[in-house]
């Protein structure tokens, strides 16, 4: 006496309900007994998920865009759970990201009820986006009184940060500018000309910008 169950490996082209035969035998002396049993395994073809997101890294500044252009195969339903508590059904959706770090999960699911995913542990990096902001004094600069001191307003307003001031100098000439990297600026616009010649209107730009390091290894720089 003895039992066996082995296991059974289905051909990976099958598809259906496919009959398979058990035959148990039993020889003591000079009697054999053999018995049939028929077992019915129903087989269904499992979906392959597949997905390319555009833009295709997975790093980028808040707030990042991402559309999902879905390539599976014999899916006839999805479900993306995005990480950010928001989920999806459609087929190639497109969402948009705050600053975070987030793991993306797809579904592909069939209608006979056989489902496979892809999971991005923590593979979407979003990184903080400054918003550039800056005040002056004197709010009414005059010629007796050019010097200005320019007050950074940046939200938010993080050690981490880089700027660049762009302060032009002459009047007549939008692409005369002075540059400078901290964080406030003072400038004095009777520096470069006569007091007379002073008198005008000057643009000022600040750009605010952060450097990421990330995961892939490249430097994500978000301005």
């Amino acid at each position: 006496y003895g039992e066996n169950t082995p296991t059974i490996t289905t051909s990976t082209h099958a598809h259906g309900d496919i009959n398979y035969v058990v035959r148990v035998s039993n020889e003591r002396e000079q009697s054999l007994c053999v018995s049939y049993d028929t077992i019915k395994v129903g087989l269904r073809t499992q979906p392959m998920p597949n997905f390319l997101p555009t833009p295709f890294t997975l790093e980028g500044c808040a707030p990042m865009t991402l559309t999902f252009n879905n390539h599976s195969v014999d899916a006839d339903r999805h479900l993306w759970v995005f990480g950010d508590g928001i989920t999806s059904e459609l087929e190639s959706p497109t969402h948009t990201y705050a600053e975070g770090n987030y793991t993306l999960k797809y579904y592909a699911i069939s209608d006979e009820g056989c489902i496979d995913s892809v999971v991005s542990e923590g593979g979407i990096s979003v990184y903080p986006t400054p918003q550039a902001a800056f005040s002056w004094d004197p709010v009414y600069p005059s010629v007796l009184n050019p010097v200005v001191t320019f007050q950074n307003n940046t939200v938010p307003h993080s050690s981490s940060n880089h700027y660049f001031w762009e302060i032009q100098y002459n009047r007549d000439n939008p692409l005369s500018v002075d540059t400078r990297t901290d964080t406030n600026a003072i400038f004095d616009f009777s520096q470069y000309v006569s007091s007379d010649e002073v008198a005008g209107v000057y643009g000022v730009t600040l750009i605010a910008r952060t450097d990421n390091l990330a995961p892939s290894g490249n430097y994500i720089y978000c301005s």
